[in-house]
Formats: structure tokens, C-alpha cells, sequence
């Protein structure tokens, strides 16, 4: 069972990478840290490592801020200047913050039990 878990996980994340790739026009080697990596893995541990329903509540947290954030960083200014121009990578940012945030005052997640 384990041996098919870990080829099952194995061909789905190569049909994952074949599928991204073309959408980002390049094959770098961290193709999909940026873009999918970190944003799972910090959906992930908003919402808790053991808990599925928090991983789903985590992910779609993640979702709403990156979107939120990548809306606000083209309407607003600072200083004169869009915030997308001003802070490049501004989602990213907002991203991490939100994981720091969530680490240092819940470190097993929202929906996650202790270990």
C-alpha cells in the first residue's frame, strides 16, 4: 500500500509539472516553488497539518488573500505610484506574513491538533 501511495504521488505530481509547465513558458529547476509550492505548503499549515477540512480552510484562505492582494497592489498607491510597482511581489509578501502570523500564534494551524 505504501509502495502505491508513493507512485500514485509520484505520476500525479508529474502530470502536475506537465500540465504547469506550458503555462509559465519556461522549464526552470524551481518551476513550481514559487508558483504552487509555497502557497500549498502555507495553506497547508494555516489550516493545519493533520487536519483535511483545515488544509481545504487553509487553502482557500491562502486563495482569497493572494487574490485580495494582488487586486489591491494594481488599484492602490503609495507615494504617487501603484503598490505592484513599488513593492514588487506584494501577494508573496502577504503570503509569508500570513504564515508568520499564524506559526507564532498557533503553530499546529487553525483547524490542527496538538502533536
Amino acid at each position: 500500500m505504501s509502495r502505491f501511495i508513493w507512485g500514485s504521488a509520484a505520476f500525479l505530481g508529474a502530470v502536475a509539472g506537465i500540465l504547469y509547465v506550458p503555462l509559465t513558458g519556461a522549464l526552470t529547476p524551481g518551476v513550481l516553488t514559487v508558483g504552487v509550492l509555497i502557497p500549498a505548503f502555507t495553506g497547508a499549515v494555516i489550516g493545519g497539518m493533520t487536519s483535511l477540512p483545515g488544509a481545504f480552510v487553509g487553502g482557500i484562505t491562502i486563495g482569497l488573500a493572494e487574490s485580495l492582494s494582488t487586486w489591491a497592489s494594481g488599484h492602490y498607491h503609495i507615494g504617487g505610484q501603484l503598490i505592484q510597482d513599488r513593492i514588487p511581489g506584494a501577494p508573496s509578501i502577504v503570503l509569508l506574513t500570513l504564515l508568520l502570523v499564524v506559526l507564532l500564534a498557533r503553530p499546529q494551524g487553525l483547524l490542527g491538533q496538538e502533536a
